[in-house]
């Protein structure tokens, strides 16, 4: 487009995809990971709701939830080196199938048990992605680039997080929880179809490995972070950040309704305005990881989520609520 001066036209420079930091398989599997996490969300924002609908106590509930959880912990090396052996696609379309599989089947059961068994294999296949879609990422991002590349990366997905979070109440409270399981099984369906036609090409030479796991293997991831003293310090540290967060996150939607006694529309725009920090501020910290360098990000956001933590349980108004949650979702940003 031209602006035209008395003395010469004024061009305005363009920007283009590498100019942002993208390239163009870096959008697509952004965005096909994004409306696989939109279908989570709004499927899982008010799953301990729904457990404790089912008749499970809050002991039962957060059992549930942990050992999903330790599901997806212990699923994340064996998929790292499935990954390494089969390539990235074959991973990324058993983990998308899972979960679609696994959404579409908690939308037919009600059995408290084989729900939770569902449970547990929807946060399998959300483990089973992982490491394929972060090498992918690191590979499709421009030359020097990978923080931001992963700052949109983030942004994309925590853009559904938020959508997901907000319509996940909105649904539940109008058409009741199992829609949530039906919608968010049509969606990861759809992010399965994009995702195939996106990660065609494989980055493996070993197809034709069926040994996908073995002690070899393990082996040298433990040797690994045996040997690597900074990694071992990361990782136990971060361990438990993430128990203190897991614990105090896995509650929210039990605090909010017993002790807060918001309703279901409610929780979920407070869990989705803490998404909208993250979602906003992922770029603006991944420009700054790139910078000055990820410690000193990591370290302020290890800080100050836990002086937030700590002011949550004494919050009994929604104003102070929303104001924790913005604090949290900016906070949140920064432990890329």
């Amino acid at each position: 487009q031209y602006f035209y001066t008395k003395k010469r036209p004024l061009v305005l420079p363009s920007l283009n995809l590498r100019d942002l930091g993208l390239t163009r398989n870096l959008v697509l599997v952004s965005f096909s990971v994004s409306l696989l996490v939109l279908g989570f969300n709004l499927s899982t924002s008010l799953l301990v709701l729904y457990l404790s609908q089912l008749g499970l106590d809050a002991f039962m509930v957060g059992l549930v939830v942990t050992i999903a959880r330790l599901a997806f912990a212990l699923l994340t090396l064996p998929s790292g080196v499935i990954a390494d052996k089969l390539g990235y696609r074959l991973p990324i379309v058993w983990s998308f199938s899972l979960c679609s599989i696994s959404l579409f089947l908690m939308y037919l059961v009600s059995n408290p048990i084989l729900f939770s068994i569902l449970v547990v294999l929807l946060w399998i296949g959300t483990a089973i992605y992982g490491p394929s879609v972060s090498s992918y990422v690191s590979k499709a991002s421009s030359k020097g680039k990978v923080a931001l590349a992963f700052g949109w990366y983030y942004a994309f997905t925590m853009t559904s997080q938020v959508i997901g979070q907000t319509l996940s109440g909105i649904m539940a409270q109008s058409f009741g929880y199992k829609s949530l399981f039906i919608a968010g099984g049509a969606l990861s369906f759809f992010s399965l179809v994009i995702v195939t036609y996106v990660v065609r090409k494989s980055n493996s030479s070993a197809k034709n490995n069926f040994i996908l796991f073995t002690l070899d293997d393990f082996k040298k991831g433990l040797d690994f972070f045996i040997k690597n003293s900074s990694v071992r310090k990361l990782s136990i540290a971060l361990s438990f950040h993430t128990i203190g967060f897991l614990t105090s996150y896995t509650f929210i939607p039990l605090v909010a309704r017993l002790d807060q006694n918001f309703d279901d529309a409610t929780i979920g725009l407070l869990l989705a305005i803490w998404s909208i920090g993250n979602a906003i501020f992922q770029i603006p910290f991944g420009r700054l990881s790139d910078r000055v360098g990820g410690k000193i990000i990591l370290l302020s956001h290890v800080f100050l989520s836990s002086l937030i933590w700590w002011v949550y349980p004494f919050i009994n108004s929604f104003f102070l609520a929303v104001i924790v949650m913005i604090l949290q979702g900016v906070v949140g940003a920064m432990d890329m």
